[in-house]
């Protein structure tokens, strides 16, 4: 092999590096915007069960512990 034949190698070699990091930094990116996704959609139910006047379900409650949480607390204090 000559010379340009190993830096054509060695170029090739950087761009798939390169893409393959890129390609992975964009499935962190997906997967923490569908985080937020999902976080919002909870929350947003979570509020509507509040505003029925019923506890909110873990399966919500999972999604964000905290507000669901000081939610259903609001709800356990009028029960009492």
């Amino acid at each position: 092999m000559n010379k340009e034949t190993i830096l054509k190698i060695i170029q090739n070699n950087r761009s798939q590096i390169a893409a393959h990091q890129i390609f992975v930094e964009f499935e962190k990116l997906k997967k923490k915007l569908q985080d937020q996704i999902d976080y919002s959609v909870s929350l947003q139910q979570s509020i509507e069960y509040h505003f029925r006047g019923e506890k909110i379900p873990k399966r919500i409650a999972n999604q964000c512990p905290f507000h669901s949480e000081k939610l259903n607390s609001i709800i356990d204090a009028g029960e009492r």
